[in-house]
């Protein structure tokens, strides 16, 4: 099982997210962007993450 969690500038959690445990994180991350941005109205998000989910085509989504 996977947890993902989503916080504010501040460091505040505002979503939480579970994902079956044998999933890979790129294959999370565009569908739960989406999530955020028509949840919140967000169309600007910093990301931190390691090499593995912020590859070139990720940041180009």
């Amino acid at each position: 099982m996977i947890f993902g969690l989503l916080c504010n500038a501040a460091g505040c959690p505002i979503a939480a997210e579970v994902f079956e445990g044998n999933v890979n994180d790129a294959k999370t991350l565009t569908p739960v962007l989406e999530k955020v941005r028509h949840r919140f109205g967000i169309q600007g998000v910093v990301l931190v993450g390691d090499r593995g989910v912020l590859t070139s085509a990720r940041i180009e989504e």
